[in-house]
């Protein structure tokens, strides 16, 4: 897997807005992924679901809400998995525990909280599609098209 990050520059305020709703529907199905992913039985024991059935389960709860599509959600899926499998515990704070704290005592507001629990949008790359479905990266690496 290749990573590229780049700093983040809109071209308008309405396109802002879109990025940030894009990343809050992707967190939730994220957050969603992570707690569906596993459970523990009376003993202590955590057990998985397969990963069929936590990707169904995302696109079940998000699909209606036309917050992005199946490839996103799908995408979200694989990511919540893959961070319960590093957390099976299931006390995973996004966000962060310290600033969960600082929430709870009022240090931050509400809104300060929520922009901390964004995720970091994520696109896996498609054999099929023949790269990436939704970010176009420019030929100099300088800007990325969101493409939904």
């Amino acid at each position: 897997m290749q990573t590229i990050t780049l700093p983040p520059t809109f071209a308008s305020a309405e396109d802002e807005l879109f990025v940030v709703a894009l990343r809050r529907g992707y967190g939730a199905a994220v957050r969603t992924a992570y707690d569906h992913a596993a459970w523990h039985d009376g003993n202590g024991a955590v057990h998985f679901r397969t990963d069929q059935e936590v990707r169904d389960h995302v696109k079940e709860r998000f699909a209606h809400r036309k917050v992005t599509d199946a490839w996103m959600l799908h995408c979200a899926a694989l990511e919540g998995m893959e961070l319960r499998r590093r957390v099976p515990s299931g006390r995973m704070v996004f966000g962060g525990r310290k600033n969960l704290e600082r929430r709870r005592t009022g240090l931050i507001s509400n809104d300060d909280w929520k922009a901390m629990r964004l995720r970091p949008l994520q696109s896996r790359g498609d054999k099929k599609y023949a790269g990436n479905r939704h970010f176009r990266l420019s030929e100099d690496g300088r800007s990325c098209t969101v493409q939904c």
